[in-house]
Protein backbone atom coordinates (compact mmCIF):
# COMPACT_ATOMS: atom_id res chain seq x y z
CA UNK A 1 0.00 0.00 0.00
CA UNK A 2 2.53 2.22 0.86
CA UNK A 3 4.04 1.70 -3.00
CA UNK A 4 1.18 2.68 -4.10
CA UNK A 5 0.85 5.63 -2.49
CA UNK A 6 4.08 6.68 -3.37
CA UNK A 7 3.65 5.71 -7.05
CA UNK A 8 0.27 7.80 -7.01
CA UNK A 9 2.15 10.85 -5.29
CA UNK A 10 5.12 10.76 -8.04
CA UNK A 11 2.34 10.73 -10.95
CA UNK A 12 0.92 13.51 -9.32
CA UNK A 13 4.22 15.80 -9.62
CA UNK A 14 4.37 17.83 -12.95
CA UNK A 15 0.73 16.91 -14.32
CA UNK A 16 -0.33 17.42 -17.19
CA UNK A 17 -3.42 16.26 -19.07
CA UNK A 18 -2.02 12.64 -20.70
CA UNK A 19 -0.84 11.65 -17.10
CA UNK A 20 -4.15 12.89 -15.72
CA UNK A 21 -5.79 10.46 -18.25
CA UNK A 22 -2.74 7.40 -17.49
CA UNK A 23 -3.40 8.29 -13.36
CA UNK A 24 -7.47 8.13 -13.98
CA UNK A 25 -7.13 4.38 -15.58
CA UNK A 26 -4.93 3.46 -13.01
CA UNK A 27 -7.11 4.60 -9.88
CA UNK A 28 -10.01 2.83 -11.76
CA UNK A 29 -7.74 -0.51 -12.07
CA UNK A 30 -7.20 -1.08 -8.74
CA UNK A 31 -10.94 0.08 -7.90
CA UNK A 32 -12.63 -2.58 -9.49
CA UNK A 33 -9.23 -5.01 -8.85
CA UNK A 34 -10.07 -3.97 -5.25
CA UNK A 35 -13.49 -4.56 -5.78
CA UNK A 36 -13.73 -7.88 -7.53
CA UNK A 37 -11.11 -9.51 -4.51
CA UNK A 38 -12.53 -8.09 -1.65
CA UNK A 39 -9.29 -5.78 -0.64
CA UNK A 40 -11.24 -4.02 1.42
CA UNK A 41 -8.23 -1.36 2.51
CA UNK A 42 -7.13 -1.22 -1.35
CA UNK A 43 -11.13 -0.34 -2.17
CA UNK A 44 -11.29 1.97 0.38
CA UNK A 45 -7.70 3.47 -0.79
CA UNK A 46 -8.80 4.05 -4.26
CA UNK A 47 -12.22 5.75 -4.21
CA UNK A 48 -10.33 8.04 -1.84
CA UNK A 49 -7.81 8.66 -4.22
CA UNK A 50 -10.99 9.16 -7.28
CA UNK A 51 -12.21 12.02 -5.26
CA UNK A 52 -8.44 13.41 -4.83
CA UNK A 53 -8.11 12.93 -8.90
CA UNK A 54 -11.62 15.05 -9.21
CA UNK A 55 -10.39 17.62 -6.94
CA UNK A 56 -7.28 17.99 -8.67
CA UNK A 57 -9.17 17.48 -12.33
CA UNK A 58 -11.03 20.86 -11.59
CA UNK A 59 -8.54 22.83 -10.60
CA UNK A 60 -6.22 22.05 -13.06
CA UNK A 61 -8.38 22.81 -15.83
CA UNK A 62 -10.15 25.48 -14.36
CA UNK A 63 -9.53 27.60 -17.39
CA UNK A 64 -10.83 25.21 -19.66
CA UNK A 65 -13.93 24.71 -17.53
CA UNK A 66 -14.56 28.33 -17.71
CA UNK A 67 -13.96 28.87 -20.96
CA UNK A 68 -16.45 26.23 -21.85
CA UNK A 69 -18.92 27.68 -19.52
CA UNK A 70 -18.51 31.09 -20.74
CA UNK A 71 -19.29 29.80 -24.78
CA UNK A 72 -21.84 28.03 -23.06
CA UNK A 73 -23.79 30.91 -21.25
CA UNK A 74 -23.41 32.70 -24.85
CA UNK A 75 -25.97 29.87 -26.78
CA UNK A 76 -29.36 31.66 -27.51
CA UNK A 77 -31.47 29.62 -25.60
CA UNK A 78 -29.26 29.28 -22.66
CA UNK A 79 -29.00 33.50 -22.61
CA UNK A 80 -32.41 34.18 -22.96
CA UNK A 81 -33.29 31.81 -20.08
CA UNK A 82 -30.94 33.65 -17.74
CA UNK A 83 -31.15 37.30 -19.44
CA UNK A 84 -35.23 37.10 -17.87
CA UNK A 85 -34.27 35.72 -14.34
CA UNK A 86 -30.89 37.73 -14.26
CA UNK A 87 -33.00 41.11 -15.23
CA UNK A 88 -35.77 40.65 -13.02
CA UNK A 89 -33.61 40.38 -9.77
CA UNK A 90 -31.48 43.25 -10.82
CA UNK A 91 -34.12 45.39 -11.85
CA UNK A 92 -35.66 44.99 -8.06
CA UNK A 93 -32.29 45.41 -6.36
CA UNK A 94 -31.74 48.65 -8.57
CA UNK A 95 -34.79 50.14 -7.74
CA UNK A 96 -34.42 49.81 -4.22
CA UNK A 97 -30.27 51.03 -4.88
CA UNK A 98 -31.54 53.94 -6.81
CA UNK A 99 -34.39 55.03 -4.10
CA UNK A 100 -31.91 54.73 -1.23
CA UNK A 101 -29.02 56.85 -3.04
CA UNK A 102 -31.79 59.74 -4.00
CA UNK A 103 -32.59 59.62 -0.56
CA UNK A 104 -29.69 59.90 1.15
CA UNK A 105 -28.80 62.77 -1.51
CA UNK A 106 -32.01 64.69 -0.63
CA UNK A 107 -31.58 64.52 3.21
CA UNK A 108 -34.64 62.00 3.21
CA UNK A 109 -34.71 59.85 6.52
CA UNK A 110 -35.58 56.36 5.88
CA UNK A 111 -36.02 52.56 7.17
CA UNK A 112 -36.45 49.70 4.72
CA UNK A 113 -36.67 46.25 6.40
CA UNK A 114 -36.03 43.18 4.14
CA UNK A 115 -37.82 40.30 5.95
CA UNK A 116 -35.69 36.79 5.61
CA UNK A 117 -36.82 33.76 7.56
CA UNK A 118 -38.43 34.81 10.67
CA UNK A 119 -41.81 36.41 9.98
CA UNK A 120 -41.89 40.00 11.27
CA UNK A 121 -45.48 40.36 11.61
CA UNK A 122 -45.78 39.95 15.52
CA UNK A 123 -42.80 42.75 15.42
CA UNK A 124 -44.57 45.42 13.69
CA UNK A 125 -47.58 47.65 14.72
CA UNK A 126 -50.02 50.32 13.17
CA UNK A 127 -48.67 48.85 9.42
CA UNK A 128 -50.83 50.00 6.53
CA UNK A 129 -51.00 47.00 4.15
CA UNK A 130 -49.56 47.85 0.59
CA UNK A 131 -48.47 44.65 -1.20
CA UNK A 132 -47.43 46.79 -3.94
CA UNK A 133 -44.47 46.31 -6.50
CA UNK A 134 -40.97 48.30 -5.38
CA UNK A 135 -40.36 51.25 -7.12
CA UNK A 136 -37.61 53.98 -6.86
CA UNK A 137 -40.30 56.47 -6.86
CA UNK A 138 -42.54 54.42 -4.43
CA UNK A 139 -40.10 54.29 -2.08
CA UNK A 140 -39.11 57.80 -2.36
CA UNK A 141 -42.45 59.04 -1.94
CA UNK A 142 -43.02 57.04 1.04
CA UNK A 143 -40.70 58.43 2.77
CA UNK A 144 -41.04 61.96 1.85
CA UNK A 145 -41.51 64.55 4.31
CA UNK A 146 -45.27 65.24 5.50
CA UNK A 147 -46.76 61.84 3.45
CA UNK A 148 -49.25 60.60 5.42
CA UNK A 149 -46.78 57.35 5.78
CA UNK A 150 -43.59 58.47 6.11
CA UNK A 151 -42.88 58.21 9.37
CA UNK A 152 -41.90 54.46 10.19
CA UNK A 153 -40.65 51.70 8.31
CA UNK A 154 -40.92 49.56 4.82
CA UNK A 155 -41.05 46.32 4.95
CA UNK A 156 -39.91 44.21 1.61
CA UNK A 157 -40.90 40.53 1.63
CA UNK A 158 -40.63 38.17 -1.11
CA UNK A 159 -39.72 41.26 -3.64
CA UNK A 160 -42.38 43.40 -3.20
CA UNK A 161 -43.35 46.35 -0.68
CA UNK A 162 -45.62 44.23 2.13
CA UNK A 163 -46.35 47.18 4.59
CA UNK A 164 -45.09 50.82 5.53
CA UNK A 165 -45.79 53.36 8.90
CA UNK A 166 -43.98 49.87 10.63
CA UNK A 167 -43.21 50.94 14.00
CA UNK A 168 -40.33 48.46 15.21
CA UNK A 169 -39.40 47.76 18.45
CA UNK A 170 -36.75 49.45 20.18
CA UNK A 171 -33.82 47.39 21.80
CA UNK A 172 -33.58 46.62 25.47
CA UNK A 173 -29.18 46.43 25.51
CA UNK A 174 -27.82 49.89 26.79
CA UNK A 175 -24.85 49.38 24.48
CA UNK A 176 -26.27 51.45 21.74
CA UNK A 177 -24.60 54.88 21.39
CA UNK A 178 -26.29 57.66 22.14
CA UNK A 179 -25.71 59.31 18.53
CA UNK A 180 -28.04 56.78 17.13
CA UNK A 181 -31.74 58.61 16.38
CA UNK A 182 -35.00 56.67 16.68
CA UNK A 183 -34.19 54.82 12.97
CA UNK A 184 -31.19 53.44 13.79
CA UNK A 185 -32.09 52.18 17.14
CA UNK A 186 -35.63 50.14 15.52
CA UNK A 187 -33.37 49.00 12.66
CA UNK A 188 -30.77 47.34 15.67
CA UNK A 189 -33.73 46.22 17.59
CA UNK A 190 -35.45 44.34 14.96
CA UNK A 191 -32.49 42.78 13.91
CA UNK A 192 -31.83 41.46 17.28
CA UNK A 193 -35.03 39.86 17.69
CA UNK A 194 -34.96 38.59 13.73
CA UNK A 195 -32.79 37.71 10.99
CA UNK A 196 -34.26 40.52 8.76
CA UNK A 197 -31.57 42.79 7.32
CA UNK A 198 -32.41 46.75 7.27
CA UNK A 199 -30.99 49.72 5.69
CA UNK A 200 -31.45 52.98 7.87
CA UNK A 201 -31.15 56.65 5.97
CA UNK A 202 -30.05 59.38 8.31
CA UNK A 203 -31.86 63.12 7.46
CA UNK A 204 -28.86 64.63 9.34
CA UNK A 205 -26.31 63.04 7.86
CA UNK A 206 -26.81 61.52 4.67
CA UNK A 207 -25.27 58.11 5.97
CA UNK A 208 -26.12 54.86 4.84
CA UNK A 209 -26.27 51.99 7.32
CA UNK A 210 -27.00 48.72 7.13
CA UNK A 211 -27.81 46.79 10.54
CA UNK A 212 -28.12 42.83 10.66
CA UNK A 213 -28.04 40.19 13.37
CA UNK A 214 -27.84 42.81 15.89
CA UNK A 215 -25.85 44.95 15.13
CA UNK A 216 -24.57 47.83 12.50
CA UNK A 217 -22.23 45.70 9.88
CA UNK A 218 -21.76 48.78 7.83
CA UNK A 219 -22.11 52.57 8.40
CA UNK A 220 -21.45 55.18 5.92
CA UNK A 221 -22.10 53.28 2.85
CA UNK A 222 -21.56 53.62 -0.62
CA UNK A 223 -23.29 52.87 -3.67
CA UNK A 224 -21.44 49.67 -4.35
CA UNK A 225 -21.51 48.80 -0.89
CA UNK A 226 -25.41 48.79 -0.81
CA UNK A 227 -25.29 46.70 -3.82
CA UNK A 228 -23.51 44.09 -2.47
CA UNK A 229 -25.14 44.14 0.99
CA UNK A 230 -28.41 44.17 -1.26
CA UNK A 231 -27.19 41.55 -3.29
CA UNK A 232 -25.67 39.36 -0.33
CA UNK A 233 -28.94 39.23 1.66
CA UNK A 234 -31.59 38.95 -1.00
CA UNK A 235 -30.11 36.12 -3.07
CA UNK A 236 -29.12 34.21 -0.06
CA UNK A 237 -32.74 34.72 0.92
CA UNK A 238 -33.96 32.82 -2.44
CA UNK A 239 -31.62 30.45 -2.19
CA UNK A 240 -32.42 29.45 1.27
CA UNK A 241 -36.48 29.95 0.69
CA UNK A 242 -35.60 26.90 -2.27
CA UNK A 243 -33.99 24.94 -0.76
CA UNK A 244 -37.01 24.91 2.25
CA UNK A 245 -39.86 24.81 -0.16
CA UNK A 246 -37.82 20.83 -1.71
CA UNK A 247 -37.38 20.05 2.41
CA UNK A 248 -40.69 20.50 2.89
CA UNK A 249 -41.94 18.77 -0.29
CA UNK A 250 -39.79 15.70 0.70
CA UNK A 251 -41.66 16.14 3.82
CA UNK A 252 -45.03 15.68 2.41
CA UNK A 253 -44.11 13.05 0.37
CA UNK A 254 -42.31 10.53 3.04
CA UNK A 255 -45.63 11.62 5.24
CA UNK A 256 -47.75 10.41 2.17
CA UNK A 257 -45.68 6.60 2.49
CA UNK A 258 -46.06 6.52 5.95
CA UNK A 259 -49.02 3.78 6.78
Amino acid sequence: MASIIYFLLLTFKGIKALQMTILLMIILLLFFAAQWLQLHMLHYLSSLFLVIWGVFFLLLFQPEFRNILDKVSKLPLFSLIMRKAVSEEEAYINEIIEAVMEMSSRRIGALIVFEQNTDIRNYIENAVILDAAVTRELLVTIFSLNTPLHDGAVVIRNGRIYAARCVLPLPEGANIPREFGTRHRAAVGLSELTDAGVIVISEETKRISFAHRGQFLTRGMNRNEVKDVLYDLLIEKERLGQETLKKEKREEGDGKETP
